[in-house]
């Protein structure tokens, strides 16, 4: 929390050296969260599963000539189910499950009048169980990544936008024992999420 304040106030105390931006969005995402096993005999190999869902959120930065920067901020809802698993006899206790996502980052990037480009570093992203799946309601994956997206203005005030996400898991918050499990482990390791993000979002500048 003392991040995310100290950034809005930097964002602030800019805002005198060019236009204050504010662009909500919102959007679906489609991506897969996998790792690999290892050490455990019968099961070693990659794990797979989708997840997709909703995402609402905004961006607040500042824009210099054709340059902005700032924060962008997104929650949203996801589902989890299996995909794939390194053997057909493998069996993975998991159909379908329930998260709620948080992603918290900071974006450079290039506005041109009709397109833009950026790419945003995720210093914390989030899936916590809401429902169903592998372990306890609660449990939390944490971890970091970045982004990079590209828009287009389909007509004033209104714009179309694609990002491409790769993070990685770092820890697990254990809801039931509060035990903290980081990432790599002697038997799971390369925990990833890959996400694409497509929204409509809807930038203001004063």
């Amino acid at each position: 929390m003392k991040k995310v304040i100290s950034i809005l106030f930097s964002v602030i105390s800019l805002s005198s050296f060019g236009s204050f931006l504010f662009e909500p969005y919102l959007g679906y995402t489609k991506g897969a969260i996998g790792y690999t096993k290892s050490n455990s005999p019968g099961f070693n190999g990659d794990y797979g599963f989708e997840l997709n869902g909703i995402s609402y959120g905004g961006k607040l930065g500042i824009r210099y000539s054709q340059f902005v920067g700032g924060i962008d901020y997104s929650a949203g809802k996801r589902e989890m189910k299996f995909d794939f698993a390194p053997g057909s006899g493998i069996e993975v206790p998991i159909d379908s499950s329930e998260y709620n996502s948080r992603e918290l980052g900071v974006f450079l990037g290039f506005h041109h009048q009709e397109y833009r480009i950026w790419g945003t570093y995720y210093f914390d992203y989030s899936l916590e169980a809401s429902n169903g799946g592998v372990g306890n309601v609660g449990d939390e994956y944490s971890g970091k990544g970045f982004g990079v997206g590209l828009g287009g203005k389909v007509i004033p005030f209104i714009s179309v936008n694609v990002e491409l996400k790769i993070l990685k898991i770092e820890e697990r918050n254990d809801a039931g024992t509060g035990e903290v499990i980081t990432y790599p482990t002697a038997n799971i390791s390369d925990y990833y999420v890959n996400e694409i993000l497509v929204t409509v979002s809807f930038p203001f500048e004063i």
